[in-house]
């Protein structure tokens, strides 16, 4: 199975000291570097509204991964910023900031398990290291 892995770096509030009383603020107002690597290579880097992404990527999951995905974001004027696109019994990964295009289709198995991943690491930040309450904001 190939390897799909990601890391958040340098999270940061825009503007600074902004206190998040809204979910529409998370998906707004918060930032940070997402890479994203597949099988060793970097495929992704660009400072993003990454709760944003995690939004799409969890509605995604939610439709039970139907049709292919392409998040775009309110803060670029490009689409596609990051796409799983079908391809046979899987995916390949696209991107309009993409550092290389893998050749690679991702098993369903990675994609699902980069989107539940994802989710964990996304909500450890905001909750555990922002100190939101993701279940208060309205």
């Amino acid at each position: 199975m190939h390897a799909l892995t990601f890391t958040i770096r340098n999270v940061n509030i825009d503007p600074p000291g902004l206190e998040i009383d809204d979910f529409r603020q998370v998906l707004v107002n918060i930032d940070g570097e997402v890479e994203i690597v597949i099988d060793g290579t970097a495929v992704f880097a660009e400072e993003i509204n990454f709760p944003e992404l995690w939004h799409a990527l969890n509605a995604w999951k939610g439709g039970g991964y139907e049709g292919d995905f392409s998040f775009d974001s309110m803060d670029f004027e490009e689409t596609g910023i990051v796409r799983f696109e079908r391809s046979g019994d899987g995916y390949l990964f696209a991107s309009c900031f993409g550092k290389s295009r893998p050749e690679a289709v991702l098993e369903p198995e990675a994609v699902d398990a980069f989107v539940t991943q994802f989710d964990t690491v996304c909500t450890g930040i905001l909750s555990g290291e922002l100190g939101l309450d993701l279940g208060a904001l309205s």
